[in-house]
Parts: structure tokens; C-alpha cells; sequence
């Protein structure tokens, strides 16, 4: 009988051991899934919908973390979220179950999907949740806090709130120059929303910042043309007696050109000759400002 326990225990241990084994190893596809959806969002949805029917019987912790991800990658695919429903059960578990970094991300998916709903006090109300986490503990990550700011930062741009906006976008910038990960579009938040409050010298020098970050490098034409509808939509927010619209516009169309040169592999090539006339156009339109 002693004998017969034995073997019953030793069973279910050695069962229980690969059970556990297997959700370790489900939980390494999922990480693998979700770095390659950052650069590969369709690549990376393909792989996690081959996988599903392995996590039919597996533990609720396991739905919902295969649910955030397919929601995560949808979001990077820039397909829209037509629905809050998934989101509000994956965020409610994380919210009684999750750790730090769990709750940060969850939060920041429930203002994506309220963002795309057109529910602008929810979403901030969730962007502001997840920034709010990712300031008070040292387990998050920073790029979804980045992110957040942007979001955040876009949203107070939409509802006409140009102090929060600008704010929030120099909170971004911050980060950014913390964590090594500055770019053009970071600049040109700050710069725009300085040129809706028609702070014109902010404005000007953050949008010399994004000129000299984009100096001699390859761009992807998708950055080429955010670049040249913030320049023109900015301009457009100001009235023409500041003497800054056509400065605007004008270094808009040397981005237009840009865009219009001969496209190798996806990629175009922004080089001294755009950026010498943009800083030609931005120094002469200074003066006539001044």
C-alpha cells in the first residue's frame, strides 16, 4: 500500500513537473513572439496564431497573457481596435494578478484601445495609469513609458490642451535622451506643440534639432512624410503676423521633395543638399521674423 502511495505521488509530481516545463517553454514563444512583432507586427501575428491551439487547456494566467500579446501586436500592425472587450477582462485580471510591469503594459494597451474608439478621457485616463506605475517602481519598462508620453501628448494635442501636451512631449524628450532613443518625431512633438502656444523661438529650435538629427542619414519615407506634415500642420496652427508660417511650409515642401527623389529598398536618402536648403529657408525666415 506504502509502495502504491509512492508511485501515485511520484506521478503526480512528475506530471505536475512537466506541465510546468511546458508553460516555461510557452511562455519563451511568446517573448520570442513579441520582440519580433517590434519590427515585424504581420510576421509576428502569423507565428502567434500558429501556436493558439497549444494554449487551449492552459492556465487562465496563460489566456491572458496570449491575449495582451495578440492585442500588442495588432497595435504595432496599426490595425484599429474596434472593440474594448478583450482588453477590459485581460486588464481586470491584471489588475487583481499581474506584477508591476504586467499591470504597466496592460494599462497601456487599454489607452490604445480606447484611443482608437474615440474615448479620449479613457484613454488618457489608462496612458496616465501606466506612466504613473512606470514612475513609481524600477521593475518597468521605459519604453512603453516613452510611448505612453507620446500618446498622452498626441491626445491633450486633441482636445486643444497644448500646455499638457507640451508638457507630457517634453517628459517624452526626457526619456528619450535617457534611454539613447531620440529621433525626429520626438523633436517635432515638442516643437509643434511650442508652436501652437506661439512659442516661436522653442518652436524654431526644436524644429533645428529634428533638421540636424535627419542631417545625412537614411530615412524611412513613412518618417519623411510625418516630418513634413508636422512642419506644415504647425504652421497652419499659427497666425501668418508671426512671420514663422512660411518658414513652415516652405521647409514642409524640401521634405516633399525629399520624398518625391528616387525610393532604393523602402528607404530614401535625406542628404546635405535637403537639409542645407531647409537650414538656408529656416535662416532667412528667422530674419524676416526678427
Amino acid at each position: 500500500m506504502r509502495n502504491l502511495i509512492r508511485i501515485l505521488l511520484f506521478s503526480s509530481l512528475f506530471f505536475a513537473s512537466c506541465s510546468k516545463q511546458e508553460n516555461v517553454l510557452l511562455l519563451k514563444q511568446l517573448d520570442d513572439i513579441k520582440a519580433m512583432g517590434d519590427t515585424l507586427p504581420q510576421v509576428a501575428m502569423q507565428k502567434l496564431d500558429s501556436i493558439k491551439p497549444l494554449f487551449d487547456n492552459e492556465t487562465e494566467y496563460m489566456q491572458n497573457k496570449l491575449a495582451l500579446l495578440e492585442i500588442r501586436l495588432r497595435d504595432k500592425a496599426y490595425i484599429t481596435h474596434s472593440s474594448d472587450c478583450t482588453i477590459k477582462k485581460v486588464c481586470s485580471y491584471f489588475e487583481k494578478n499581474g506584477t508591476e510591469t504586467e499591470k504597466q503594459e496592460v494599462y497601456y494597451y487599454m489607452g490604445s484601445v480606447y484611443r482608437d474608439l474615440n474615448d479620449y478621457p479613457n484613454a488618457i485616463t489608462y496612458f496616465l495609469k501606466s506612466t504613473e506605475i512606470a514612475e513609481n517602481s524600477k521593475n518597468t519598462n521605459k519604453r512603453i513609458l516613452q510611448n505612453a508620453y507620446s500618446q498622452l501628448s498626441y491626445l491633450y494635442g486633441r482636445l486643444l490642451d497644448y500646455t499638457k501636451a507640451l508638457d507630457i512631449a517634453l517628459k517624452q524628450l526626457d526619456i528619450a535622451e535617457k534611454n539613447g532613443t531620440v529621433n525626429e518625431r520626438t523633436y517635432m512633438n515638442v516643437a509643434s506643440y511650442n508652436m501652437a502656444k506661439k512659442d516661436t523661438a522653442n518652436a524654431i529650435k526644436y524644429y533645428n534639432y529634428a533638421i540636424k538629427n535627419i542631417n545625412n542619414k537614411v530615412i524611412d519615407r513613412k518618417k519623411n512624410d510625418i516630418i513634413a506634415a508636422a512642419m506644415g500642420g504647425a504652421g497652419q496652427s499659427v497666425d501668418d503676423q508671426d512671420g514663422v508660417v512660411f518658414f513652415l511650409v516652405a521647409v514642409a515642401a524640401v521634405f516633399a521633395v525629399a520624398l518625391a527623389l528616387p525610393v532604393v529598398g523602402g528607404l530614401c536618402t535625406v542628404g546635405g543638399l535637403c537639409v542645407a536648403v531647409a537650414a538656408s529657408f529656416a535662416a532667412t525666415m528667422v530674419a524676416l521674423a526678427a
